[in-house]
Parts: C-alpha cells; sequence; structure tokens
C-alpha cells in the first residue's frame, strides 16, 4: 500500500511540473553579478516570473508549483540555497533554501518539494519561515513552522497555505502589510510521539526526549483553564498542536497564524533554567487562545480587549512558580488603570493605551477572586454571558456578588492601602487629578467639579484622586476638614475616601457616609507630622454597557465644629446580621469546623437594649445590664458623632453574657463590635442602616462563646442574603 502511494504521489507531482511549467515564463539562470554567494551566504539558482496562469520555480533540490488563480500579477520569484543546518543542527536534513519575492496574498496552497539527504527513519517535515507577531509584546517573530510532508522519491512533499495576514490575532499592537514575503525552507526529520495528553507535538527528532517534560507543563496548565477557570482549551473540538522549532528570536513563546503553540528549541536546550518562563509564557498564550475561541468569530472585539487582558494579567500568577510572581508583567506601566473607568472609552486612545487598562485591571479581578467577590470557575460564566450578548464589563458585573456601590470603593480601599500587587504609595500620590493647599486662614474652601478641566467628568466606575496639602502650621486646633461628595442625583452610588500620607505611607482614616466625612482636629494632624491627605472620590454608579460620564462635585471645607449640645441620656441598639461564621471546636473530640450563626442578634439574646449614659462633646458612653434568673447580660457602648452631628464616626460594642442549661452547661459569650459612619436617618436622634449596605459600614466583629461542649470564633459576616432585615439601628432618647 505504501509502494503504491508513494507511486502515485510522484507521478502527480511530475505531471503537475508539466503542466505548469507551459503556464509561465522561461526560468532564467543568474548572470555572472549574480552567481556568487549574497551577503548571507545564499547562492542564487534561478529567477522565474509567474504570473496568474501559475507556474513553477525549480532546480535540481527544490520546486515551487503555482497553481492557476493564486497570484494576482506578474511576480518574480528568486530561489537561492546553502548548505547551512544552524537552525536545526543535526536534524537538518536539505540545503536551505530561500524564495523571495512571494505576494503576500497569494490565494490557494502553494506545494513545494526538496530533496532530501541520507535516510529518513521518522514523520518528517519542510520547515518554512513566516512571520507572526506576539500577541502580548507586539514584536514581529521570524518562526520556522513545520509543515507536514509526505516522502516522494528523496523529496519530501508540503504545502504553503493560503497567506492571511501575519500575526492574526485581536491583541497584536501592529500589523504587518509588507506586498511580498521571502521564505526559508529547509527538509527535517521529526519526531516519532504525536499525541500526548490534551496537546499534538511536532518537533525535530534529537529533541523527542523534550516532549514529556513539555506535556507536564502544559498539562498543568491546561487543568488550571479548563478544570479551575471552566474554559475550554480546544480549538474547534481538537487538540493543540504545539511546535518545538526554531526562531529568531531565543526563548520565544508564542502563537502562529494558524494556531499552533510555538516553543523556540532554545528553551528545551536549557528547560531547567527556562521551565518558570514556559510554564507562564505557555499558560498566558493558552488561556488567550481558549478566550478568542469563546467567541463565535474566534477573534475578541477591540472594545472587549480590556476584560481578557485583565484576566490574562491576572491569571500570571496561576502560571507561576509559587514565592515567584509580584504583579503582572507590565503592570507597573499604567498601576492608575481603574481609576480611569471600568471601560475605559475615551475615542482617542491607542492601541497601546487599551492594552495597557486591561493589564491594569487585573488588580481589580484579584481584589475579587480575593475577596470573595468572584470565583474562579466563574471565569468560564463570564464568557457564557458575553457568548449571550452581554458586553464585559456587564458580564462581569453580573457575576460579582454583591453591588457596585460596595466592592467597587472596597476595591479602592484596598488597593491604594497597598493591599494589592503591593503599588507604593507615591503612586498614587504622583500627579493628581486635582490639589488644595491650605496655607493661611483664608483658605477654608475648595470645590473639585467638572468645570476645572484637569477634574473633568468621571467615567462609569471610576474615581479620581485629589491632594490637600496641610501647610498652615498656625491652624485653629477646633478646626476640621468637611469633606462631601455629590452628583447630579446626590449622593447616592458616591463616596469618599480619605487617606492620611506619611514618610511615604498611606494610611485609611475614613470613607464618607450619605456622601459626607469629617476629619476632626486637623491642627493635631500636622503636628503629627502628616501635612498631606489623599482623597479618592470613587464613582460607583452607571448602567450597562457603562459608557457614560458624570458630573461630579467634591466640596472640601476647612470649619469650627457644630456648637450643639447633646442632651441624651439613653442609647438603644439593634445590631442585626445576616450570618457571622468562623471557627466551631468539639471539646471533647478536639476537632475543628466551620461554624456560625444565622441571622445573628448580636446586641442582645436576653433583654439588653438600652444603655445609659450622657454625651462629652460629640461622644457618648453608656453602659447597660439585664438579668433574669441565671442568665445576665452587661455591655457598654462609645458612640462619636461628627461635628455636623448627622453622621455616627465611630461606634463600639462589648458585651457580654453568661447563662447555664442543662445541655451545654455554663455558657460565656463575649462579643466586641465596632462600625463607623452610619448616617443619621430621617428621625433626628436616630442613626441607622439597612441589608447589603450594614456590611460597608461593620469594621470588625469578635464574637467568642464556649461552653461545656463547645468553643466557637466567629469573626466573619455576611449582609444582604435570604431576605433577613440587617440592620445598625442606634437611637438616643432624652
Amino acid at each position: 500500500m505504501r509502494k503504491s502511494k508513494l507511486f502515485q504521489g510522484t507521478l502527480i507531482f511530475f505531471l503537475n511540473i508539466l503542466i505548469h511549467l507551459s503556464c509561465a515564463e522561461e526560468p532564467t539562470s543568474p548572470s555572472e553579478e549574480e552567481s556568487g554567494p549574497d551577503s548571507e551566504g545564499f547562492t542564487l539558482e534561478n529567477t522565474t516570473t509567474i504570473g496568474t496562469g501559475g507556474g513553477t520555480v525549480s532546480s535540481d533540490e527544490f520546486s515551487l508549483i503555482v497553481p492557476a488563480g493564486s497570484f494576482n500579477q506578474q511576480t518574480e520569484i528568486k530561489l537561492s540555497s546553502k548548505e547551512d543546518n544552524s537552525l536545526f543542527g543535526e536534524d537538518a536534513a536539505s540545503k536551505l533554501f530561500k524564495l523571495e519575492g512571494l505576494p503576500s496574498d497569494f490565494t490557494t496552497p502553494l506545494r513545494i518539494a526538496v530533496k532530501y539527504d541520507g535516510t529518513l527513519e521518522n514523520v518528517s517535515y519542510i520547515a518554512a519561515s513566516e512571520e507572526t507577531i506576539d500577541e502580548f509584546t507586539g514584536e514581529t517573530v521570524t518562526i520556522y513552522d513545520l509543515k507536514d510532508a509526505i516522502d516522494s522519491s528523496g523529496f519530501l512533499v508540503g504545502y504553503l497555505e493560503a497567506s492571511t495576514a501575519p500575526g492574526n490575532y485581536p491583541l497584536n499592537l501592529h500589523k504587518k502589510t509588507d506586498s511580498e514575503i521571502d521564505k526559508r525552507i529547509q527538509a527535517i526529520e521529526g519526531n516519532k510521539m504525536g499525541e500526548l495528553g490534551h496537546f499534538f507535538y511536532k518537533c525535530p527528532k534529537s529533541l523527542e526526549s523534550a516532549i514529556k517534560p513539555l506535556s507536564d507543563i502544559l498539562e498543568e496548565n491546561y487543568d488550571i483553564i479548563t478544570n479551575s477557570l471552566k474554559i475550554p482549551v480546544e480549538v474547534l473540538g481538537r487538540k493543540i498542536t504545539v511546535e518545538i522549532t526554531s526562531t529568531d528570536k531565543d526563548y520565544a513563546i508564542t502563537f502562529n497564524q494558524n494556531d499552533k503553540l510555538i516553543i523556540d528549541r532554545n528553551n528545551i536546550a536549557g528547560f531547567t533554567d527556562h521551565k518558570p518562563e514556559i510554564k507562564l509564557q505557555s499558560g498566558k498564550h493558552l488561556l488567550q487562545i481558549a478566550i478568542e475561541y469563546r467567541y463565535s468569530s474566534f477573534t475578541i472585539p477591540q472594545e472587549h480587549l480590556w476584560l481578557a487582558l485583565a484576566i490574562n494579567a491576572w491569571a500570571e500568577e496561576l502560571f507561576s512558580t509559587p514565592g515567584s510572581f509580584t504583579y503582572p508583567i507590565d503592570f507597573d506601566k499604567n498601576p492608575w488603570a481603574p481609576f480611569n473607568g471600568i471601560r475605559f472609552t475615551d475615542k482617542d486612545i491607542t492601541t497601546i493605551e487599551d492594552t495597557l487598562h486591561g493589564i491594569g485591571m487585573s488588580a481589580l479581578l484579584k481584589f475579587l477572586f480575593n475577596n470573595n467577590k468572584l470565583q474562579m470557575n466563574q471565569v468560564g460564566e463570564i464568557y457564557e454571558l458575553i457568548n449571550q450578548g452581554k458586553d464585559p464589563a456587564t458580564a462581569l458585573i453580573e457575576t460579582i456578588n454583591g453591588l457596585k456601590a460596595d466592592w467597587w470603593p472596597d476595591f479602592f480601599i484596598h488597593f491604594v492601602s497597598g493591599e494589592i500587587y503591593n503599588v507604593s504609595s507615591d503612586v498614587f500620590i504622583e500627579n493628581p487629578d486635582g490639589e488644595w493647599n491650605i496655607g493661611d486662614d483664608n483658605d477654608v474652601l475648595k470645590v473639585l467639579g467638572p468645570e476645572d478641566p484637569e477634574v473633568g467628568t468621571y467615567p462609569d466606575l471610576s474615581a479620581k484622586r485629589f491632594l490637600v496639602n496641610l501647610n498652615h502650621q498656625n491652624i485653629d486646633e477646633t478646626k476640621n476638614l468637611n469633606i462631601s461628595i455629590e452628583g447630579e442625583a446626590g449622593s447616592e452610588g458616591l463616596c469618599a475616601l480619605v487617606f492620611s500620607y506619611k514618610d511615604g505611607d498611606l494610611k485609611l482614616e475614613g470613607k464618607s457616609s450619605s456622601g459626607r466625612i469629617e476629619i476632626q482636629g486637623i491642627r493635631n494632624y500636622y503636628n503629627n507630622g502628616i501635612k498631606q491627605f489623599l482623597i479618592v472620590a470613587v464613582n460607583s454608579t452607571g448602567l450597562p454597557p457603562y459608557e457614560n460620564k458624570s458630573n461630579v462635585y467634591l466640596t472640601l471645607k476647612v470649619e469650627a465644629p457644630s456648637s450643639n449640645e447633646l442632651n441624651y441620656k439613653y442609647c438603644h441598639l439593634n445590631i442585626d446580621l445576616d450570618n457571622i461564621s468562623g471557627t466551631s471546636k468539639n471539646l471533647e473530640t478536639g476537632e475543628t469546623v466551620a461554624g456560625g450563626e444565622s441571622p445573628a442578634y448580636l446586641n442582645s439574646t436576653l433583654n439588653l437594649y438600652w444603655y445609659t449614659g450622657s454625651f462629652t462633646g460629640n461622644t457618648f458612653i453608656g453602659s447597660g445590664s439585664a438579668e433574669v434568673g441565671n442568665h445576665t447580660e452587661t455591655g457598654e457602648v462609645t458612640v462619636t458623632l461628627n461635628n455636623s452631628q448627622d453622621t455616627v464616626t465611630s461606634f463600639k460594642l462589648i458585651y457580654d453574657e453568661k447563662f447555664t442549661n442543662d445541655v451545654t452547661g455554663q455558657n460565656t459569650i463575649n462579643i466586641e463590635f465596632k462600625a463607623e459612619n452610619i448616617p443619621l436617618g430621617d428621625q433626628q436622634g436616630i442613626y441607622e442602616v439597612y441589608n447589603s449596605e450594614v456590611c460597608d459600614h461593620v469594621i470588625s466583629l469578635n464574637y467568642h462563646s464556649i461552653n461545656d461542649l463547645y468553643e466557637n470564633i466567629f469573626d466573619q459576616f455576611n449582609c444582604g442574603n435570604n431576605g433577613f432585615t440587617d440592620k445598625i439601628k442606634l437611637e438616643f432618647e432624652e
């Protein structure tokens, strides 16, 4: 059977040559000037002009057959060759040939035949150069694609595929548009092993031993993408081909235009040293091709790039050696990306800025995953929503657990505090969107709004940074810094985060509630060496597809505190959370498991709701107790209001409970609960928040209970689920 196929292939091959020779001009022999080697050592063998009728360019050891209609105009093709095994070493099985002048837009496959030396024992390939553009670096890479070939009477016969734009990827920063291309072509002996795991491998014979260790790496990455992120890796239901071959970029790892994963052979020569980089780069490229094939067009639309890049940049940590990761590649080139809006829709941006915005948005994803707002396996769900017609921002936001008015400001708290990718505080201080210098007693008011060209409008889900420089050393000790943030529809969806800045560190001083926050006693800050505040104005508003902009006004005032005296003597508490959780230890077995209470009524299980005390200035301190039989409760509260007395800036409850029963014996419960920025409600003296907003105001919870059977330690909490009415309500009465 093999002989008949070889005979048939040989016959067709030579018939094609005879047919196409009649359609091309006669080959011309090299002139004396052209007969010597060129600067690269190639010797010209002949020159042939081929037009729309097709034709052949050939020598004794090489032929190229161009079918009729493949070229759209007369084209001069030069064929040269040289003895050179620098690309493939001992695996090279022929001369290295060079074709010059091929049109980049030929429309049908071109048949090539290369005479090989010696005997080929394994599956062999025709290595043909092609240019691709790395989808992450934008660099042009010349790779040697390993073309499948058949053995025909001493020749390897294969095809050059119809040309497409080199580097046909949506992430490319550049695209080559050359009208003519050159090809280097060489026959090589290849590997026996093909399929292994979820990939198909092609490589020179001498590198076959690298397939197994390389497969181990790629299978790990495959598992991360397919099983952890829930994104299929197969391309159109087929396995991805992995080629270990030569490139002109040492250690390159990229995809070519035919969706083959290309790994430069130099990575294999120093496999142990390059293993971390192989894992990282192959993981990034596999994830990107998997995302591309979630789209029916197999191309990521330009307006979707930011999310694809953000996911890929965030996932670098998954593909990295534990302990070696700091932040994604190129993240430091645009760490301010989240401030610019989730979509970054300005029309005058360049593709490079688009790319850096996507990479910078990886910080948001890290926050969401680290804080259980997103699970890794929901990445696939996001792309299912996109396939259903959702834009990326909407698909992401609908998948996040929580309200954007909660998690978006919370992200900036963690981000600016340096908890995400260890971004330096100086990054957020540099080049603010606005600045106010408090230099003397006349500096009492500053409004930062859209009329200021440096401030402008706020894109949906964005933020801006403002610096307050405290340069007034003799400022009145009673003066406070009052900050309010409002939009065209009031303060809903807007908040101001205030950080103090000293010795290169940013510290969160507070978050506005109902659009207002007060920094008390700014003279004390100055005396303690704090002479700058960073205010982050956060816009959490927006509707799909999140392409709008809003006018937001940030008002800063230096003013004395209110002189209103407070005569309240009683404080009534209601603190109810949907769920608290932590660990529960069985004291008999020693086993520790997850535990919790749902719902949780933190202020009392008996009858302790009222605390008696008084205000000193704007701070109320009160205590209370209750006793029924062997059941006792005691507690203390400390409540501080801002100067305008419309917000509880801080609240602390210390609560103790003791009782006995026949099942658990002696029971003791100790609770410490802290909250902040609880706004004044519709009635005077009542400060309250409800449902999903409650957790946004909780600073900390420490719940410890112990009895004869169990010890519980709960410090986690959830709000706004299961239809339960969460609340923090403080009601003062005289």
